[in-house]
């Protein structure tokens, strides 16, 4: 029997997870709304006009999430490995601490 877009689910779960190319470009910190309150995005696309489209995935189901087309001054890429900011998504924000720290003008209060 044949599961409707068993095909395309699988390709895409081995693209996020696995053996094949990442679909991501690297891992940002998005200010989607200009609040000043950050989400883990993964970069998807850069544009010729300077804008990025990233993916901002929904914990702990990384598969689920939004698409966004942002300008660059509201996103910072950091340099942080792909598997670990999604261990970070699927464990619901857990080890998120190593990802802030990577802000450029991140400061550690408590010490």
């Amino acid at each position: 029997m044949r599961i409707p877009f068993y095909k395309i689910i699988k390709k895409t779960i081995i693209q996020l997870f696995g053996t094949e190319k990442s679909l991501f470009r690297g891992v940002a910190l998005v200010d989607l709304f200009g609040s000043g309150n950050l989400v883990t995005a993964f970069i998807t696309d850069i544009h010729d006009n300077g804008m990025y489209t990233v993916f901002v995935p929904s914990g702990p189901a990384p598969t689920a999430g939004f698409v966004y087309h942002i300008k660059p001054e509201f996103l910072t890429i950091i340099d942080y490995p792909l598997d670990q900011a999604m261990r970070s998504i699927v464990s619901l924000g857990v080890g998120s601490k190593s990802i802030i720290e990577k802000l450029p003008n991140y400061r550690n209060e408590n010490t």
